[in-house]
């Protein structure tokens, strides 16, 4: 029997011919990374107290700067100097202050490989599954990684999504992850890997597979993986921080169950309130009034998206009621958007551009939603609180729905400005 892409990478990473289902090892992650929210003091005050004087592999390890950025408060301006002044101490040899959000970041700097595991403290690295990294949110145990450079792994199951056809128009990754994780819903991948496989993978980039695996993780999932073919191998090979070995399934693997979408047949969707697999028809609340788009988190801001955002913005402008926010992920998107001549198109419809980072998506600096407003948002959660008051209301949607939200002032379909 074959295995599937993320039973041969961990098979890989725990020095093992085959590994099966259920089965526990001792893996070892290309990068292991964290970033500023868990990291200092509470990781880094316990690997000191349990008297750890070294990490294993200091040289591949990442620390992320992304959720207090710029600092917001005294405190977080003291836990930045910490954390650097823990990364230089223990020899951290790859450190990022301010430059985006941390599996954008581990995408764009070349650590998340193809065919690769990498190990993260936050269980939203499922994102990094677009570029064929297979990657894990462990939380604390992040801190056996740093000072063991190994960890126990139980190998997870496999849910296949096989895609053909085409998008349409208007329709996008992020509606085709929402319908996904509506389906499945929550706790419906517990602890699997969700696959992403079949013809209509190769028409999608890179940037769009990660948004496609972003979020699976709220329908229980270890991580979501595309197969890594030509496009994703192109995208790493200038970036990689370490050698890398691109795999795929076998045709005789395994899988727990398989979905199977024809993307001609799909339609834009929204996580509507208070849960993120709470998936809608937009028709079902277009006109809803809204007080703020945004747009941002690792999740969205991506330089393709970005792109098809200024098409629907060019020549247009937000609701004078709306508070219209726009966060590339990354620094490399950021200029990205200037050497395309891309920024002027945001600032003149009215688009407040905030820095690349995490701070609005669960409102820890700017973009907080007073009580009773609605926002419209291409972030990760929304649940009540998420993002300002208990009794605001978020709702998730493509980038390119929240941009023609945005100008209409109420919840709209992009399919009406393409």
């Amino acid at each position: 029997m074959g295995m599937t892409i993320s039973e041969k990478i961990l098979a890989k990473a725990a020095g093992k011919r085959k590994v099966e289902p259920g089965e526990v090892v001792r893996a070892r992650p290309c990068f292991s990374t964290s970033h500023d929210f868990y990291t200092y003091p509470t990781w880094t005050g316990r690997l000191d107290r349990i008297g750890m004087k070294k990490l294993a592999n200091p040289e591949r390890v990442a620390v992320v700067a992304d959720h207090f950025i710029p600092a917001t408060t005294l405190t977080w301006a003291n836990n930045h100097r910490g954390l650097r002044n823990w990364a230089e101490k223990f020899g951290v040899k790859y450190f990022y202050y301010g430059e985006g959000i941390s599996h954008q970041i581990m995408a764009e700097k070349g650590h998340a490989l193809p065919g690769e595991f990498l190990a993260s403290d936050d269980f939203e690295c499922t994102t990094l599954g677009g570029v064929g990294c297979f990657a894990a949110g462990i939380g604390t145990s992040i801190l056996e990684a740093y000072a063991l450079g190994t960890l126990w792994m139980r190998v997870p199951t496999s849910i296949k999504v096989e895609l053909t056809g085409s998008l349409k128009k208007g329709v996008t990754t992020r509606d085709l992850s929402q319908r996904v994780i509506g389906d499945l819903g929550d706790g419906g991948a517990l602890y699997s890997v969700v696959e992403f496989a079949g013809p209509a993978v190769s028409q999608i980039s890179v940037d769009d597979r990660m948004s496609l695996c972003a979020r699976l993780v709220y329908t229980g999932a270890k991580t979501a993986i595309v197969s890594p073919d030509e496009k994703a191998i192109k995208y790493a090979k200038g970036r990689a921080k370490a050698s890398f070995d691109p795999v795929t399934s076998d045709p005789d693997a395994t899988y727990l169950e398989v979905l199977k979408y024809n993307l001609s047949e799909l339609e834009p969707v929204l996580a509507a309130p208070p849960s993120p697999v709470n998936s809608q028809p937009i028709s079902k609340f277009k006109g809803t009034r809204i007080d703020q788009a945004y747009i941002g988190s690792c999740a969205s801001g991506r330089l393709d998206e970005l792109r098809r955002v200024a098409r629907i913005l060019d020549k247009r402008r937000a609701a004078a009621h709306v508070k219209f926010i726009v966060a590339p992920s990354s620094a490399e998107v950021l200029k990205g958007l200037s050497e395309e001549g891309l920024l002027g198109t945001f600032l003149e419809s009215g688009a407040i551009l905030g820095s690349p980072g995490c701070g609005v998506c669960f409102g820890s600096y700017g973009g907080l939603l007073a009580s009773g407003e609605v926002c419209i948002s291409t972030t990760t959660n929304n649940v009540a609180g998420r993002m300002g008051s208990s009794e605001a209301q978020i709702y998730l949607g493509s980038p390119e729905t929240v941009a023609a939200s945005a100008i209409e002032g109420k919840i709209a379909d992009p399919r009406d400005y393409l």
